[in-house]
């Protein structure tokens, strides 16, 4: 299974894939659709708030109950074109909803990449095969046992919920506990030659 943006490329290339759209790709669709088809902020407001609220629940049938609803009201609302669409994408956007196995964005892919991009211009580029290879290994490994800002989570944490007891994963996101076995360790604390000989 893929989780994409919905476009139509994607299909071509990953044919045998199962594929996700992401819900909020899926919102920001309705934005750009209703600037296309109104011309005042007043005109795009009507709809907008009942089609962006279709997927604001964790319930499948309540967004079946939403969609069909809203395809009553589609021609006199003038968004039968987006109803339409959004039936024919239905499998792939459906799937996510109330899941806690299938994502409903693909935030954590965009964030691994955003996180390479900052890694390989930081190494600026690889100089042979061998370099880049462990440089990438180096690079996944760090990626997945570093705790993410947002949820206090490593992305390995998905897979392994057990992670955060792992050796490598208290190093990783807490070197000076893990190597001076203390909670509160302040760096003013040790001379330092101390620091250089631990």
């Amino acid at each position: 299974m893929i989780i994409t943006d919905g476009l139509a490329s994607y299909k071509k290339i990953l044919s045998c894939a199962i594929h996700q759209i992401c819900i909020f790709h899926h919102q920001q669709s309705v934005s750009r659709f209703l600037k296309e088809q109104f011309k005042t902020k007043e005109e795009q407001e009507k709809p907008k708030r009942e089609m962006k609220r279709i997927f604001q629940t964790k319930d499948k049938r309540t967004v079946k109950r939403r969609l069909s609803s809203l395809e009553k009201k589609a021609e006199r609302l003038g968004i039968a074109e987006w109803v339409k669409q959004t039936k024919e994408n239905f499998k792939n956007l459906i799937s996510a909803v109330g899941s806690r196995r299938i994502p409903k964005t693909n935030n954590a892919i965009e964030r691994f990449f955003r996180s390479f991009n900052r890694f390989y211009k930081t190494r600026c580029g690889f100089f042979s095969i061998a370099s880049a290879r462990n440089q990438i290994i180096l690079f996944l490994v760090v990626y997945l046992f570093t705790k993410c800002a947002e949820t206090e989570k490593a992305p390995i944490e998905a897979i392994l919920p057990n992670a955060s007891l792992m050796p490598l994963y208290k190093i990783i996101n807490d070197p000076f506990t893990v190597l001076f076995d203390n909670d509160s360790v302040k760096m003013a604390d040790f001379s330092i030659n101390e620091c250089l000989v631990a």
